[in-house]
């Protein structure tokens, strides 16, 4: 939509006031104070008598971001019992309240304030739970638009008109999104009246349990919505589209108001709970509920719920010609995964990357790939996993990953494995894991300094192609790092060839391998990582991501090697 000269000119004077006169608009957390703020507004008027103007401006202002500590805690601010309550279900400090279940310890704690008439410590676990209420349904919780709050921004890329892509980054926070200087206020206003959640007189325990599954919940609630605000905050940047802003309002103020409308209806509940008497706590029972209705969510969940993959699904091969299989994980709480937090947007990124090069894919659920096994060679010769971590989740364990690539390399599959800190399965891959080793350096073959001096070469068929190691994978903050130690002898010998190899001042290490059979890859994490080596700089589609130059050429490269 072409916007109206006045229209522009409001929207370049509002991207300047936000950008250079709200620098603590660029990173995700002010958005807690506008949370919490909603949040004090609308509890009861009973309660809201009680605070001071000065107890509610610092909850608000400060207490809203009391979790975000490693800290422990203050005994004269939370006292004596609070600090026992704390210590007895293993929260050792403020960060802890962030948990499933320091969640639920905090909401018996505001119980007891609220009892105790402690109208103080009240306003504190109010903001407290409002901060990890709104956590888990925060933005920068969802893989994309993670990788590119940490990666992105750090390494300066731009959007295709040219601008820096760390303007996009304040309007990943909710309180740029929902400013008066952007008109989100009144959206942010009507999300949570439309979402608006009272005391539905619900038990302790069903308290409890709800409060408990917030960080899955929220993961949840935000799965659909995280293409959407990286679409809307980059095209309101790039080309000062209107529409793109409404989405980028709609979507950020439904996120605030999920955190809202829970915690409001929580504190309801609370005061209710206080006033019948009783321990509120989070016990053997109730934690067995919870493990069990966790186990029921990591089921239940669909990679077609999560706009990152939804596009990209191809459940099976069309036509009767052999396909490449891509891995996919949905995605759970912050940094919950099997694969690895970072391993979802590469996924994604490969599989748009087969569909833009016209190569037929399928895509597999690690759930489905666990419980029944890898489909037929015949129809998926070759499979890519993408591992940044390799541990066990829930009932998903690495042991029955490892017997399932087994028995799929057995009946004549192929794997590309592309790995990050951890190794590969000893017994489907262990040809490649045992000959791994790390350097001096423990996240990456060698030190940080020198791996920004390197480049990365390919070693085999028509190689000799390289590229200049363009940033630092170490990025100032973030889960998303694409860091990879292991490394190989200089020429491994025995089942195994060079594929890649990283050439630093005065040294060559290979750190990409393939077998002599040609059925197993292995790829550091960090080969494939869009914008990490040189070439293009600029973010076509920031709520597509893709593989770059580099990474097509050298994932190409492999599946050609592995035919």
């Amino acid at each position: 939509m072409t916007m109206s000269l006045p229209r522009v000119i409001l929207a370049c004077v509002w991207l300047l006031t936000v950008l250079f006169f709200n620098p603590s608009c660029f990173a995700w957390g002010t958005g807690h104070d506008d949370v919490a703020a909603a949040i004090f507004e609308r509890l009861p008027d009973e309660l809201r008598r009680q605070f001071t103007p000065e107890i509610a401006r610092q909850a608000v202002s400060h207490e809203s971001h009391y979790p975000d500590s490693m800290e422990p805690f203050d005994v004269g601010r939370i006292g004596d019992e609070a600090m026992s309550r704390l210590k007895a279900h293993g929260i050792k400090n403020r960060y802890g309240l962030h948990s499933d279940a320091g969640r639920a310890v905090a909401f018996g704690l505001l119980v007891d304030a609220l009892r105790g008439k402690q109208f103080k410590r009240v306003a504190l676990w109010i903001a407290a739970l409002s901060h990890s209420t709104a956590d888990m349904a925060a933005c920068n919780h969802d893989p994309l638009v993670h990788t590119a709050t940490y990666g992105w921004t750090a390494w300066g890329l731009k959007l295709p008109s040219g601008a820096s892509f760390k303007l996009v980054a304040p309007l990943l926070d909710l309180h740029a999104v929902v400013s008066e200087k952007t008109g989100g206020r009144a959206a942010f206003a009507k999300a949570i009246e439309t979402m608006s959640l009272h005391d539905d007189q619900r038990d302790a325990a069903t308290a409890l349990l709800e409060i408990m599954l917030y960080g899955h919940e929220g993961a949840r609630f935000c799965g659909p919505r995280g293409t959407a605000i990286m679409a809307g905050a980059a095209g309101w940047v790039d080309r000062q589209d209107i529409i793109s802003l409404e989405l980028l309002q709609k979507n950020m103020a439904e996120l605030g108001a999920w955190a809202v409308v829970r915690t409001v209806r929580d504190v309801e509940v609370a005061s209710r709970l206080a006033r019948a008497g009783g321990s509120v706590e989070p016990t053997p029972v109730i934690q067995a509920a919870y493990q069990e209705r966790l186990m029921a969510l990591v089921q239940e969940s669909r990679l077609a719920e999560d706009s990152l993959f939804a596009p990209l699904l191809r459940d099976k091969p069309v036509g009767a010609a052999p396909v490449v299989g891509v891995v996919m994980e949905p995605t759970w709480r912050m940094n919950d995964a099997m694969l690895g937090f970072a391993s979802r947007v590469m996924a994604a990124s490969i599989a748009r990357t087969l569909q833009q090069t016209g190569r037929a894919y399928v895509t597999l659920d690690v759930r489905d790939m666990i419980s029944a096994g890898f489909p037929s060679p015949d129809k998926v010769p070759v499979v890519i996993v993408v591992a940044a971590s390799f541990g066990n989740y829930q009932r998903m364990k690495n042991a029955d990953c490892d017997d399932r690539i087994a028995g799929y390399l057995a009946r004549g599959g192929r794997v590309v494995w592309i790995g990050g800190t951890a190794k590969p399965p000893s017994r489907s891959l262990g040809v490649i894991a045992r000959a791994m080793k790390k350097g001096d350096a423990q996240m990456l073959p060698v030190s940080e300094d020198v791996f920004v001096r390197s480049r990365l070469r390919v070693a085999f068929g028509n190689g000799g192609e390289s590229w200049k190691v363009a940033h630092s994978p170490k990025t100032p903050a973030g889960w998303q790092q694409p860091l990879c130690p292991w490394q190989f002898d200089s020429e491994p010998g025995g089942n195994l060839e060079p594929a890649l190899k990283l050439d630093s001042p005065g040294s060559s290490r290979v750190v990409g391998v393939i077998t002599k059979d040609h059925k197993l890859a292995f790829l550091p994490i960090y080969a494939v990582t869009p914008w990490l080596l040189e070439g293009n700089d600029s973010v076509a589609a920031a709520s597509e991501p893709a593989l770059d130059a580099a990474g097509r050429t050298i994932l190409l490269f492999m599946l050609e090697r592995l035919k």
